[in-house]
């Protein structure tokens, strides 16, 4: 039976995010929560799943995610004055040393992921299906398979874009 189940492909399923409160719809099988940093990390994959991250550049998408983190948040706009967020500061590798941005090698990104590979699991079981909405780890890059049809009835992605 469950030789039977792994060697079917599973087929693409609508994924909806609504924003408040931070909730991923998978059509016809339920749904996950995440607080506002793991919500910023998916949103962050699902964007990029054309064209996958190397997690040694996240940091180059800072000022977007921290205008994502502030739209999610409900903060307000960047501004060059203004400090960033720290949970974007950490999921990027980063720290500040004075007011100048440095590496900082941190595990807070992959512990985000592994939260949410996880939560993906418990909801889309263990036959295959959740493979394709995990973000992947593939000879080094990570991103979210393309049989997603993710729609952002938040549209936070757009008005996020720089």
């Amino acid at each position: 039976e469950g030789e039977y189940y792994r060697k079917l492909k599973p087929k693409p399923m609508k994924l909806t995010f609504e924003k408040y409160p931070f909730r991923f719809d998978f059509e016809g099988v339920g749904s996950i929560k995440l607080d506002a940093a793991h919500t910023l990390v998916y949103l962050y994959f699902l964007r990029k799943k054309e064209a996958p991250v190397y997690l040694a550049e996240v940091e180059n998408d800072v000022v977007y995610l921290d205008n994502l983190y502030r739209e999610i948040k409900g903060g307000d706009k960047l501004d060059k004055n203004q400090k960033m967020a720290k949970v974007v500061i950490k999921l990027c590798g980063l720290k500040y040393r004075g007011d100048e941005l440095v590496s900082d090698k941190n595990n807070a990104l992959n512990e985000r992921i592994s939260h949410i590979n996880k939560q993906l699991t418990k909801i889309l079981g263990t036959f295959g299906l959740q493979n394709h909405f995990q973000i992947q780890n593939k000879d080094g890059r990570h991103g979210v398979s393309n049989d997603i049809d993710f729609e952002d009835k938040s549209g936070l992605l757009k008005m996020c874009e720089l």
